[in-house]
This record gives C-alpha cells, sequence and structure tokens, in this order.
C-alpha cells in the first residue's frame, strides 16, 4: 500500500481549472506497477465498455502521472461491492491511453469554456436521485420556471 485516502490536484495546460480530489487506495506491485483504486458498491455488475470509458479513472490516471507517479506504469481498478440478493465483490482493471487523455483534457477544456460563458445546463432534478440533497437544485428548478 501506497497510500489511503490521498488527495490530488493537477492542472490541465491551456485550462486555468485545478482539479481536486482523492484516491480511495494507491498501491504498488512487486514490479513498480502503481494501482489506483476506487471503492464502489453497486446494484449490478459493471460491464466491460463501463470500466473502460469511465470518466473518474481516467482523471485518476491523469492525477496520478501528475503527481509523482510519471514515470511509473498505471493501472487502475474498481473494487466493488456489488448489492444483490447474493452479495459478492469484485476487482474489475483497466488502463488508459494517451487518446483518452486527450478526449478528456479537451472535454474539461470545453465544460470550463462553457462555465466561463455562463452557459447553465440543469439537470433533470425529479428524474435523478442525486438532486434531492444537491446544493444547486434551487438553481436548476429556477432555470426550469423560467
Amino acid at each position: 500500500m501506497v497510500a489511503i485516502e490521498e488527495p490530488f490536484s493537477f492542472t490541465i495546460e491551456g485550462c486555468p481549472v485545478k482539479l481536486i480530489g482523492a484516491f480511495d487506495l494507491v498501491e504498488e506491485d512487486e514490479s513498480g506497477t502503481i494501482i489506483v483504486v476506487d471503492w464502489k458498491t453497486s446494484g449490478r455488475a459493471y460491464n466491460a465498455d463501463e470500466i473502460n470509458r469511465n470518466f473518474q479513472l481516467t482523471l485518476y490516471h491523469m492525477a496520478a502521472k501528475a503527481n509523482g507517479h510519471a514515470d511509473k506504469e498505471i493501472l487502475l481498478r474498481f473494487d466493488c461491492l456489488i448489492k444483490t440478493k447474493n452479495p459478492r465483490f469484485e476487482q474489475y482493471y483497466t488502463s488508459r491511453t494517451e487518446n483518452d487523455f486527450k478526449r478528456a483534457k479537451k472535454k474539461i477544456a470545453e465544460v470550463w469554456r462553457g462555465i466561463s460563458n455562463g452557459v447553465y445546463i440543469p439537470n433533470n432534478g425529479s428524474q435523478n436521485w442525486r438532486c434531492k440533497n444537491c446544493s444547486y437544485k434551487k438553481h436548476c428548478d429556477e432555470w426550469f420556471e423560467r
């Protein structure tokens, strides 16, 4: 084990936003490979496409590179408790490519550009369980009422 609940921050060239977060777990195997682990619970198993396209894991890889691990191989892993009738624990491994990083950087820059220009795209509050306690719920409701 390298770290538990390890905070990170990094910036992307050409974008003034600092991305911040925390790794749930960082491990290093016997060959020196860094394994960034995110702990999840889910009502169902993940499929390979969900794991390989997960944006959070892409950001974690970028953060690991920017926070002292650029010279090492980096793997990503979900450790997931599947909460079904017969609960089980599954581990999902994945990695990222330069193309994944390029797409993430472009997406982050575009979102920042929208924020800078006052673009506000609300969530469909009544259809999303996360909205109930969201600190921006009032803004979404006001936007829908306009």
